[in-house]
């Protein structure tokens, strides 16, 4: 019922949802770990809920794909212990800290659901770009999955009714996300009288991070005025409900401050009329870095925008991502980008049309300080988006990020035309939209004078037919080191094709997961592979490539370059696993995950 509400909704892909039907599962089991790290004699236990194959292990999975990132993003993060001691190893003059661990006790189990699900649903709401729909569905598959905790003990059925299992494949992701619901500071804006007074005459304070928090109010003036006296360089004030009657207040603090580089106001509510008066006294600030993702500004806020860049001369990155820029004033914030030092424009979901392209084409024809432009998640397909390539052949650009764009095989000469004639650019990011057609064989010629070193076309519709295109692009281009084709359909006859291009290029990363690729497939990766010097990453994983020619794949490898393989298929056979047994012991140094 869940996965077939998915898919009449448009979230699931019919690949998705059958794998989240599971035909065959197993009964959770509960089994206990030693805590021996607590007491070496009669140690306490771990209990731990085994949903490995079980009826939800693949709801698990599914959640994690979504809440694994946001983690991972967060300030705190660390990955393991190495981690760690490198984070300490850059800490300089550390001799005499005193380094302190705080612990929670029993932390899976005093999870309660309803804070569970309100840590999920905050981080997703702030940390991607769904639809408050797919939010809903995540929230319902994950409140699903922490109430059908039953598992098999002691030849009985028991169901653990409150917190969540350790063991499910979520329970890190949702536990972390839980913490950072409780460490939140829950600070208003009565605070920032005593925050005032912290920071008014602190000479060594430079980095404060206010985010999280509710400082939207008449005393948040306080704060501000004392920033004009500090020594702060960095201050992060995302996700407080300012409004925008804060405006002025921060037009003050930083039109009189000289020391603050970076400015964070990302989640908030900035749009409306006295946006004006942050914006005008941004032109005298020194601000390096300004961020303004999720404010709610619209496309009247565009003259603003551009009133503050125009004038400023130190402002480098400028992200106004996730807001709604599209019309007709947009024209004014691309005409203030041609005269302002702005290296790195983060116009990611701004619901930017086709219409849009002329004004963008005219800001980056002109400038000669931008590098990096995020345009992904809008929708530029149209006649108009050749004028955004043409302009491209004359900017100095060196990523483009256009994933998700809704860009078909009829803008594919215009981003021939756009690379073919371009010297700097390096990055190129067209994932997630449908350039398989005809055309495509234009953007791969193009592909061969190109400078480009990472071409990114995973979730394209890409098939066979698209392989011989794709080996002429890659066989006489010899900057390109990474390659991501993930996510498309190229099993057939024509993938020999591009595995014989592969043989005299210079790619060091190649990703074809998901791509239906069979057991006929493996003569042509071995054939690749074997006789290519400079790769290092290949990513097979979940396609299905066991059979009688899965042997040649292994035997190539054992010779190549290779140091990652990423092989991985729930469905792995015996003699598969035997086959990877064998490569480790033949290349000890190749790093296999499957």
């Amino acid at each position: 019922m869940y996965v077939g509400k998915g898919k009449n909704m448009g979230i699931l892909n019919s690949k998705e949802a059958e794998y989240l039907v599971s035909n065959s599962t197993k009964t959770p089991v509960i089994y206990y770990t030693p805590n021996i790290h607590k007491r070496l004699e009669k140690p306490p236990g771990r209990p731990i809920i085994s949903v490995i194959n079980s009826v939800f292990s693949r709801l698990g999975e599914y959640l994690d794909k979504y809440l694994k990132p946001i983690v991972q993003q967060g300030k705190s993060y660390l990955r393991d212990s190495l981690q760690l001691i490198q984070e300490l190893q850059k800490i300089k003059g550390a001799d005499n800290w005193l380094l302190v661990t705080i612990d929670v006790n029993s932390l899976y189990t005093s999870i309660v659901q309803k804070g569970g699900l309100l840590g999920v649903e905050k981080a997703l709401y702030e940390n991607t770009g769904m639809k408050q729909q797919q939010i809903n569905y995540i929230l319902e598959g994950l409140k699903l999955a922490m109430e059908c905790k039953y598992f098999w003990y002691n030849k009985d059925y028991f169901v653990q009714t409150k917190a969540v299992a350790m063991g499910a494949r979520y329970a890190p992701s949702v536990a972390n996300l839980y913490m950072n619901i409780l460490m939140s500071n829950h600070l208003t804006d009565r605070s920032c009288p005593h925050l005032a007074s912290v920071i008014r005459n602190n000479r060594t304070l430079k980095t404060l991070d206010l985010s999280g928090n509710n400082l939207e109010g008449r005393q948040f003036s306080y704060l501000l005025k004392a920033l004009t006296t500090s020594q702060i360089e960095i201050l992060l004030l995302m996700s407080n409900h300012l409004a925008d009657n804060s405006c002025p207040h921060l037009a003050s603090g930083i039109r009189n401050n000289q020391t603050l580089r970076t400015l964070d106001l990302s989640r908030n509510n900035l749009g409306g009329p006295h946006f004006r008066d942050q914006m005008e006294a941004l032109t005298t600030s020194p601000i390096e870095r300004l961020h303004l993702m999720s404010n709610q500004t619209t496309d009247s806020s565009s003259p603003h925008l551009a009133s503050g860049i125009r004038n400023n001369r130190t402002l480098r990155p400028l992200d106004p991502s996730r807001n709604n820029l599209e019309r007709h004033y947009f024209r004014d914030l691309m005409k203030a980008l041609t005269t302002s030092r702005i290296e790195i424009l983060q116009l990611s979901h701004n619901h930017l049309t086709d219409n849009s392209c002329p004004h963008l084409a005219s800001g980056i024809r002109n400038n000669q300080t931008l590098r990096t432009l995020h345009l992904d998640g809008n929708n530029l397909e149209g006649p108009h988006f050749r004028d955004l390539m043409e302009a491209l052949t004359t900017s100095q650009i060196e990523e483009l990020q256009l994933s998700h764009n809704h860009l078909i095989d009829s803008s594919c000469p215009h981003l021939a035309s756009g690379i073919r004639n371009n010297q700097t650019l390096r990055r190129l990011n067209l994932n997630e939209n449908n350039l398989e057609g005809p055309h495509f064989r234009d953007l791969m010629e193009a592909l061969t004078t190109s400078q480009i070193e990472e071409l990114l076309l995973s979730h394209n519709h890409l098939i066979d037919s698209s392989c011989p295109h794709l080996a002429s692009g890659i066989r006489n281009n010899q900057t390109l080191r990474r390659l991501n084709l993930n996510e498309n359909n190229l099993e057939g006859p024509h993938f020999r094709d591009l595995m014989e291009a592969l043989t005299t290029s210079r790619i060091e990363e190649l990703l074809l997961s998901h791509n239906h690729l069979t057991d006929s497939s493996c003569s042509h990766l071995a054939s690749g592979i074997r006789n290519n010097q400079t790769l290092r990453t290949l990513n097979l994983n979940e396609n299905k490539l066991e059979g009688r020619h899965f042997r040649d794949l292994m035997e190539a490898l054992t010779t190549s370059w290779i140091n990652i393989l990423q092989i991985g298929n729930k469905n792995l056979s015996r003699d598969a696993k035997r086959e990877l047994k064998m490569l480790r012991k033949l290349r000890p140094g190749l790093e296999i995950y499957c």
